[in-house]
């Protein structure tokens, strides 16, 4: 078949549907008919016939619906209905070719054949070849004559002029409750070609969808789709002229919703917003997928037509994916017509328009059709995947194949031909081939026949099932399938979540069960990796349309669930790690769940990395990891296959991973780090603690800083050394026992790529250790004093010696004192002068300083005195001082003439004021001890004198120096809290700055004043300066004056 994909031109269509030119019949028209119970007349379809007879009534007739205009006799037996009766109605046509075509829509319940001009022209629901008064309909009609049943008609069928339609309907039986007609005839000015089998989804996958239909007339076949029902913006067509259409489109994107419709490439057969389909994900993207499964629906009956309707109402209208088929899809023997029947036509059209279909052969099919050739009705209807075309590996063949959707793995397999079932066989070698290389989480097998049967069937006895159950299964639970789907049996059947039941079912124990629970939320049935992924549940629901009776084994051991008595179908969903099937009953209005059970795949194992070293020097050799459980992979930097190369890697730490992932969703890994160093560690810092022992010591410790590449150290020792904590770490302790001269400790910083030079100590025996003694330079007969020396190292022996009249602790002479570091003096009467020695007793000094303080009964002349050199006569507290002097008692203080101590004597600090009178003296001090005193010291205190020229300008005289400027001058004299500076300038104004400075030089007042020639006075406020002599220097923007001012408050 060539095809051709190109974008629509919108007006290359006709409207999607062409309306008829003319009505010749319509529904409810009035038509003769004859309902006696008896075939009327030999020749009763054709024109010469006299029907003048019959009644006349108006559609719809029959009876039992309810829906009839024209009630029909059936006799007067209900139990017994007349199987026939006969319909006839006149029209007339000026030229039948007029008109391209005629549409025949006929509703009928049950059968009906219809005749123009005496020959048939159309047969619904009848059997073939000759038909009487007493033949009864093929099957029960499940839709009461509601679905139309059409064919086209062409010119040739019609007469010029009058013309008989001629129609019998037959009941399927004479119990049939209700029989149902109605016809009516359009005539078309255009030839289109009319729907035998409505559109069928095939093939899906996540790029490409198969769509078949049936037309009753040779025609093109082409395919509009696109994203909505009115944007079909793309076609696929083939020229050919076929009644059977088959278009594969491609190109499509995954998972995505696209509206189509079907075409003789100039009429739109059918095409509205219920045509549509899904694609299939990508292959592995995991998605909540629903899968709507029937086995042996085939029977044509109002049974399987209440399934469907149960299963719908308890769907609600939620996204099914897949429908899958479980074989003896039409009985009995899978023809066409049966096919038709049973199938496509008032059972699952509306269906197959949006829900991809796949199926198995059931041993009926099997009647008409062969797996081997692939020939038959079941082979020309369906189109299946052999050759890969959604996945899995090809199979060759449309009796086996295989189909991947989202992330499940489906399997189709041929169970009703023996020689397929046999060890070797084609479809057995590919089956192994095709599971092995799946990589899916989930794994689906369908297949008719059931391995694990007492119902109608007897897997203990019949050859094909033994088969299945020794040469398939152990396949099946050997690469860990989930769930096996069978028909054939018109029951129930769900076994246990079980693994290796592959004998007779009297060899079914416990050990074959994997969980004997139902399986049900929320105590699923696990598939833990942990088991391998052990256990799949096989289900066998053949009874979507028709029961039969039950053997008498029956149930078998291995079911844990089983229902001989209730029709219904499957609902599979797949939602992440679960699998849940559902059997759905065949309640219409309230459909109920009889078994349920889920699936979880469990991943309860821990990856585990084995790690032979955790650091390696840079050099080092590569090492060899391990993980569990085998089959995992390794990662990292400097990670080859499972070998790590430090030299690779470089130095630093680096994270190696184990990571174990299997096809059911397993996904686990473990982390782990190796340290490479790039070299030896650097050599440790200086090693801190005492250079000096006096053996023998204990708990001696010496330390060094870590280094950030050293893992560990190693400390060592001269002999007489004994460590006694670990010698690995930065901190060592140790005793010395035997004595030598000195002693040596080295450390060494150490890592896996060795030893850094060592740092070393040396340690002494013998050491200086000064000693200061320290306590008061003066004292009296009679004095008791304590002396005192400083604490070094721990020396606690010392040797104390004091002159002549002094006794040490009551003592004369050498005093030896331990653990103490004073000593207490006495001093007798004789004593004037001497001195107090010491010096340390420890065994191990190598020289020993003595130190002796003098001692005296004068004390040190004190020294310097602090305070004013110079001051105001009239000025009070001023303050004297002199530093404390060692040993001194007291001090005794003299001042000038004219001058008062206020406070203070006998310290060494004293207040003096100074009278108006005073002109000028020495202020002395003497330090005085309890039977002594010291020389003198004195300091010279001058006084400022103050001379007044004339009441309104003064100037400052100190020591007879007299300030002769006569521009400036400044008044009062000593002045108060203001300062009035008289100035006369050379210019007409000037910037002038006035700074005032203590007699240290130290800036204690500063202002700046924009001064006229015409102005003779500036004052300032000098509030905030003290009582004393200052400097002011006034400068103008042409010259500078110094003088000297003082400050007196109250002068």
């Amino acid at each position: 078949m060539t095809a051709k994909r190109f974008l629509l031109i919108l007006f290359f269509y006709l409207p999607l549907f062409t309306n008829a030119d003319t009505t010749l019949v319509s529904f409810n028209d009035s038509w003769r008919f004859f309902d006696l119970g008896y075939l009327p007349n030999a020749n009763w379809s054709q024109i010469g016939y006299n029907d003048s007879t019959w009644v006349i009534g108006n559609g719809e007739f029959g009876y039992g619906d309810g829906d009839e205009t024209t009630i029909i006799n059936y006799g007067s037996d209900p139990n017994n209905k007349y199987i026939t009766t006969y319909f006839r109605k006149i029209i007339s046509l000026n030229n039948p070719y007029d008109f391209a075509s005629y549409h025949l829509d006929l509703k009928r319940d049950d059968g009906a054949i219809v005749y123009i001009n005496g020959t048939e022209v159309f047969r619904s629901n009848m059997p073939a070849g000759n038909v009487g008064y007493n033949t009864p309909a093929y099957t029960d009609c499940v839709d009461d004559g509601n679905a139309l049943q059409s064919i086209v008609l062409v010119p040739a069928d019609f007469l010029t002029g009058v013309n008989v339609i001629a129609v019998e309907v037959h009941q399927i039986n004479e119990f049939s409750s209700d029989l149902s007609f109605d016809l009516q005839l359009k005539a078309f000015n255009n030839f289109v070609p009319q729907l035998l089998r409505q559109p069928y989804l095939q093939m899906v996958a996540d790029s490409a969808i198969t769509i078949r239909w049936r037309t009753n007339i040779l025609c093109s076949t082409a395919v509009l789709y696109g994203s909505a029902p009115d944007s079909l913006n793309y076609t696929l067509m083939d020229s050919a002229n076929v009644i059977d259409h088959e278009m594969r489109l491609t190109g499509l994107n995954p998972d995505t919703r696209y509206y189509y419709a079907v075409s003789d490439g100039i009429n739109i057969l059918q095409g509205d917003s219920n045509n549509y389909f899904n694609t299939a994900p990508v292959k592995g993207m995991p998605k909540h997928v629903r899968i709507w499964s029937m086995g042996d629906t085939g029977i044509n009956t109002i049974d399987q037509n209440n399934v469907r309707d149960a299963f719908l109402n308890f769907n609600d209208s939620l996204p099914i994916d897949l429908l899958y088929m479980l074989g003896d899809n039409a009985y009995y023997s899978g023809t066409d017509q049966e096919y038709q029947d049973a199938f496509f036509q008032n059972h699952y059209e509306d269906i197959l328009k949006n829900i991809p279909v796949f199926s198995v052969a059931g041993n009926h099919e099997n009647y008409t059709a062969n797996a081997i050739a692939q020939t038959g009705p079941y082979y020309d209807i369906f189109t299946f995947p052999k050759n890969g075309e959604c996945g899995g590996v090809p199979s060759g063949s449309e009796a086996y194949y295989s189909f991947d959707y989202s992330n499940i793995h489906f399997i189709a397999l041929e169970t009703n031909t023996l020689s397929l079932l046999q060890p070797g066989s084609d479809m057995l070698n590919w089956l192994q081939n095709d599971i092995a290389a799946t990589q899916q989480k989930w794994k689906i097998v369908v297949f008719h026949n059931s391995p694990y049967t007492k119902g109608g069937h007897n897997s203990d006895t019949e050859t094909d099932l033994i088969l299945i159950r020794q040469n398939i299964m152990p396949v099946l639970d050997q690469n860990k399938v989930d769930l096996v789907l069978c028909g054939h049996n018109h029951v129930y059947e769900r076994s246990y979540f079980m693994n290796g039941h592959y004998g007779l079912s009297s060899t079914f124990d416990s050990t074959m069960v994997v969980d004997s629970s139902f399986g049900e939320l929320p105590q699923p049935y696990l598939k833990k990796s942990s088991k391998n992924y052990k256990g799949l549940v096989v289900v066998q629901a053949g009874c979507s349309g028709v029961l039969d009776p039950i053997g008498p084994e029956w149930p078998h051991p291995a079911m844990k669930k089983y229902y001989d008595q209730e029709l219904g179908s499957l609902l599979i969903e797949i939602e992440d790690d679960t699998l849940t099937v559902s059997f759905v009953d065949n309640t219409v209005n309230a459909p109920q769940v009889l078994d349920e059970f889920s699936i979880v795949k469990v991943c309860d194992v821990v990856a585990q990395l084995t790690v032979p070293v955790t650091k390696l020097c840079v050099t080092d050799d590569p090492i060899t990891l391990s993980g569990a459980p085998l089959g995992g992979f390794y990662s990292g930097v400097g990670v080859i296959d499972s070998v790590f190369n430090p030299t690779t890697a470089g130095a630093g730490v680096h994270n190696v991973i184990y990571t174990f992932n299997d096809n059911q969703g397993c996904n686990v890994s473990e982390v782990k780090s190796i340290e490479v160093v790039g070299g030896i560690p650097a050599q440790p810092a200086s090693i801190a603690g005492t250079a000096f022992v006096c053996p023998p010591s204990n708990n001696q410790e010496l330390s060094i800083q870590s280094s950030p590449d050293a893992d560990s150290y190693s400390w060592n020792a001269s002999s007489g050394i004994d460590f006694t904590s670990t010698v690995t770490d930065t901190l060592v302790r140790f005793d010395i026992n035997a004595i030598y001269p000195l002693y040596n400790i080295s450390v060494s910083a150490v890592n896996v790529c060795g030893s850094s030079n060592a740092s070393v100590i040396n340690l002494n025996t013998v050491k200086s250790f000064p000693v200061q003694v320290s306590g008061s330079l003066v004292a009296c007969p009679g004095d008791s004093l304590i002396y005192t020396v400083n604490v070094l190292n721990n020396l606690s022996s010392f040797w104390w010696q004091a002159s002549e009249n002094i006794l040490l602790n009551g003592q004369a002479g050498v005093v030896n004192t331990t653990n103490t570091l004073q000593t207490t003096a006495i001093f007798d009467s004789t004593f004037s002068n001497g001195k107090i020695c010491v010096a340390s007793r420890e065994a191990c000094l190598k020289s020993n300083t003595v130190s002796c303080v003098e001692l005296n009964t004068k004390p040190s002349a004190p020294g310097v005195i602090s305070g004013p050199a110079a001051v105001i006569a009239g000025t009070s507290g001023v303050v004297y001082s002199v530093l404390p002097v060692n040993g001194a008692s007291d001090y005794l203080w003299t001042v000038p003439l004219n001058s008062i101590i206020t406070s203070g004597q006998f310290g060494n600090s004293i207040t003096v004021d100074f009278l108006p009178s005073f002109t000028g003296g020495y202020v002395g001090v003497k330090s005085r001890s309890q039977c002594n005193e010291s020389a003198e010291v004195s300091k010279l205190i001058k006084t400022y004198v103050i001379q007044v020229l004339q009441n309104t300008v003064s100037q400052t005289r100190i020591a007879s120096e007299y300030n002769q400027d006569k521009l400036i001058s400044v008044y009062p004299n000593p002045i108060g809290n203001e300062m009035h500076i008289k100035m006369v300038l050379m210019e007409s104004s000037s910037n002038v700055s006035f700074i005032i400075k203590d007699v240290a030089g130290k800036e204690v007042g500063k202002w700046i004043k924009k001064v006229f020639a015409d102005e003779d006075e500036i004052t300032l406020n000098v509030s905030g300066l003290s009582n004393g002599v200052y400097y002011l220097c006034v400068t103008t923007d042409n010259m500078q004056w110094n003088g000297v001012v003082v400050k007196q408050i109250n002068h």
